[in-house]
């Protein structure tokens, strides 16, 4: 009984003194607060608000491997949305914040884009957004969504559409 006595306690402290992992995944914080208003400002055309949350040497990849700087990126949105009579995020979005092994702190969100063309067609895509975020500014931001539909809205097709049941797929 003693020796059981003293496994125990020695499993104990073997137990205690083992490193607690730190948590490193949330849907809450201050961060994901940081990237749900610069989407707000998005929505409202609040370009300097957006401006606001980045950091002087951030880093902006907007759907392609370039770089460009959050100046040409808040710029490219004001182009952008001059040809959609309305525009924005739906409320279904999902954020999360997970934060990386040497310390970063990345916001990701999945989320579904809409919008009217001036000529009033609709568009849709889905969109990745993930932001960097240190001392309340954005040190990095990465934009990926499929930009095919908003192409074809502008560059309509000049051959008729194709139905779906006229084609076959030999195998």
């Amino acid at each position: 009984m003693k020796n059981l006595i003293y496994l125990f306690l020695l499993a104990l402290i073997i137990g205690a003194c083992q490193p607690t992992a730190e948590k490193q995944y949330f849907t809450e914080s201050p961060e994901i607060e940081i990237a749900k208003k610069t989407n707000e400002a998005y929505m409202a055309g609040d370009w300097e608000t957006i401006k606001s949350y980045f950091a002087d040497s951030a880093f902006v990849y907007f759907n392609s491997t370039e770089g460009i700087t959050s100046d040409q990126y808040v710029g490219g949105l004001q182009q952008s949305v001059a040809n959609y009579s309305k525009y924005g995020f739906l409320e279904d979005a999902n954020y999360e914040m997970i934060v990386t092994d040497n310390g970063q702190k990345w916001v990701h969100a999945w989320l579904n884009w809409e919008a009217t063309t001036v000529d009033g067609k609709d568009v849709k895509t889905l969109v990745t957004i993930n932001w960097g975020i240190e001392n309340d500014k954005i040190f990095g931001l990465v934009v990926i969504y499929n930009a095919l539909p908003m192409y074809l809205a502008a560059n309509p097709p000049s051959t008729p559409e194709i139905e779906a049941d006229s084609i076959t797929v030999d195998q």
